[in-house]
């Protein structure tokens, strides 16, 4: 069965771009401001997006994360899963239990985020189990394996919008998510390598496509520019990047800045804990805001609704509407 529901991998090559960050940003937006069901998936053994939305057992002994997941609040040995689920066990043929999120359905008033979490231990064991050490080809089994999990029906009938947290390699969790994927954000930093990465990650896509029919092609939302900052470097870099890539590059003013408010929002005692919390004249919700109006466009064909709470916040910028391509319409 073809899927319907969206599943937006956010990825790059390239470690440290804040692939983590975009995507639990993603997922806050569909699900407080739009009230959707999100399903949020961590397949980067480093678990960032699992530690901000589920938490974890930090322990002292021989596991070398120094970290395990938390144990699952509804376990029963009935269900046929792991205690400590992870999105690894599907790997083995096992069940995944998705963990409740912060973001529930009193929080975020209709709107919610479950996280299948990422697991430090077996995410690394099938990286590097499902691989052939001879010539880097995976374990075609464990490619379809993401894609078949998502086609199945009460999968797809549980959630409105599928976001996929990648790690940096070019691993099994990373071609198995690109073929899974029906949509991808390529975020990067523009600094030094940024164009060599940029220009893998749309390598891999052409190559994904290959094997893809014209109705099922993996579109690239866009390439996203993330951590920058008001300096010659970047803005070199981002004009060389406009001449290269202009039709793929995200527009101003949905470029994420280098500011406090994204990495410091991560912190477990973090108030207010969503960037769609902060005040309506703060520069990171609105250009987190002006980010999602463009995804969600890009994803769904529209975009979903213009609330005066969102004209409040976009109007922090001068003809921010203009730059993403919306009617004069929107503006309040």
């Amino acid at each position: 069965m073809p899927t319907q529901i969206p599943i937006v991998a956010t990825m790059n090559q390239k470690g440290g771009v804040g692939k983590s960050t975009v995507t639990s940003t993603e997922a806050e937006w569909f699900s407080i401001v739009r009230k959707m069901r999100v399903c949020l998936v961590d397949l980067d053994e480093q678990c960032n997006t699992t530690k901000h939305f589920v938490g974890v057992d930090y322990i002292n002994d021989d596991n070398e994360a120094g970290f395990l997941i938390k144990k699952h609040p509804d376990f029963s040995e009935d269900l046929g899963a792991n205690e400590r689920s992870s999105i690894a066990d599907i790997f083995y043929g096992e069940a995944v239990l998705p963990y409740p999120s912060w973001i529930h359905d009193g929080f975020a008033k209709g709107g919610l985020v479950d996280v299948l979490c990422g697991h430090p231990v077996r995410i690394e064991e099938i990286n590097n189990a499902l691989i052939s050490k001879e010539d880097g080809r995976i374990n075609p089994n464990a490619k379809e394996r993401l894609k078949e999990f998502f086609e199945m029906e009460d999968v797809q009938n549980a959630y409105d919008i599928f976001l996929l947290d990648t790690g940096p390699s070019k691993n099994v969790m990373f071609r198995s998510a690109l073929h899974a994927a029906t949509h991808v954000v390529v975020p990067f930093e523009p600094e030094d390598k940024a164009i060599q990465g940029i220009t893998q990650m749309l390598n891999a896509i052409k190559r994904e496509n290959f094997s893809r029919d014209r109705e099922t092609q993996l579109n690239l939302v866009g390439l996203l520019p993330n951590k920058v900052r008001n300096l010659k470097l970047h803005k070199e870099y981002l004009a060389e990047l406009s001449e290269r890539h202009e039709d793929f590059l995200f527009p101003w003013p949905s470029w994420l800045s280098l500011l406090t408010a994204f990495p410091t929002r991560d912190g477990i005692s973090a108030k207010p804990k969503s960037i769609f919390q902060l005040p309506k004249t703060d520069t990171a919700r609105a250009q987190a805001t002006a980010m999602c109006l463009y995804l969600e466009k890009k994803i769904f064909g529209h975009h979903l609704g213009m609330t005066k709470e969102i004209k409040e916040v976009m109007s922090v910028f001068e003809d921010g509407f203009e730059a993403l391509g919306m009617k004069e319409s929107c503006r309040a």
